[in-house]
């Protein structure tokens, strides 16, 4: 089960996180203020970091890149959730430093377009971009895409789309409390909903129609869980049984098979649990590591 640490940082999030997308009132005012900011560039915070970091856009969309001088024979592309619509937080840039200083890998960080400004079938023009690029500066190191929650819908479904179009497919995929089906409505999620202290069935809908644009929101681009060829892929999956989009995590290992795919389940964490400062998080950003390096 959760530790106490958990439960209470689960309570704090539950009860004084703003930025949460856990209710109908919560979701319209996020996008209210997404559209009265407009598409502004985002502009991340790298006091105390442990890595030289730099900028450079492409294909439109800007991507940072943290330890350029790394010596690890992998390097790393981190796609931040935030169900779409929210831009990285804190936790997402304490997290790829940490393991670009422990592991010495090279991690390139996208602020992909978001919505309501851009739906998926857009989105993916740069991320492809940003793909390709990667496989001329990989340089013959192994290619990692990490993901958590909205993230985690990206770096599985551009592993899809990788065979499809006849990319280097990259060598893992680590998956974060991974949003893989945006249509919401896998059985079990209703029951998750009150044991989830961030994320609610209505906000996660409304973000999942603005992301699949004109797309059916089954689709494989904006929904992964439904691509096929997945037994090609090196999967890892970190998920929590209080977390609304377990069933998302439980639908892949089922489809994906235990052959290929490394699952772990903590019962009773939440969403997104290895970005929390928690016993459970430091245990499973240490795996992340050891993937890593090697």
């Amino acid at each position: 089960m959760a530790s106490l640490q958990y439960k209470f940082i689960d309570f704090l999030v539950r009860y004084f996180l703003p930025k949460t997308l856990k209710t109908k009132r919560q979701y319209e005012k996020k996008l209210r203020e997404a559209e009265q900011q407009g598409n502004v560039p985002y502009v991340p915070d790298f006091k105390n970091f442990h890595v030289d970091h730099s900028m450079k856009n492409i294909a439109g969309m800007d991507c940072y890149f943290l330890n350029t001088n790394g010596k690890n024979n992998a390097i790393a592309v981190y796609f931040h959730g935030g169900g779409y619509i929210n831009q990285p937080v804190k936790q997402h840039w304490q997290l790829v430093d940490r393991i670009a200083y422990n592991t010495g890998t090279e991690i390139w960080a996208p602020i992909y377009p978001k919505v309501p400004f851009c739906n998926a079938a857009q989105a993916y023009e740069s991320i492809f971009a940003l793909y390709e690029e990667l496989i001329k500066r990989a340089d013959g190191r192994r290619i990692i895409l990490i993901g958590d929650s909205a993230g985690g819908g990206i770096a599985l479904s551009l592993a899809y789309q990788c065979m499809r179009k006849n990319l280097k497919c990259p060598d893992r995929v680590i998956l974060l409390s991974p949003w893989l089906d945006v249509s919401m409505t896998l059985p079990g999620q209703k029951e998750l909903e009150a044991k989830d202290s961030m994320l609610g069935i209505y906000a996660l809908k409304k973000c999942g129609e603005l992301w699949a644009g004109n797309l059916d929101v089954k689709d494989p681009l904006p929904s992964p869980l439904y691509c096929t060829g997945n037994k090609a892929l090196q999967i890892t999956v970190f998920t929590g049984t209080h977390d609304i989009l377990h069933t998302d995590a439980k639908a892949l290992y089922r489809n994906a098979g235990k052959n290929i795919i490394t699952y772990i389940e903590i019962p009773g964490a939440g969403h997104c649990y290895p970005l929390l400062p928690v016993k459970e998080a430091k245990e499973a950003v240490s795996k992340i590591e050891q993937i890593l390096k090697n």
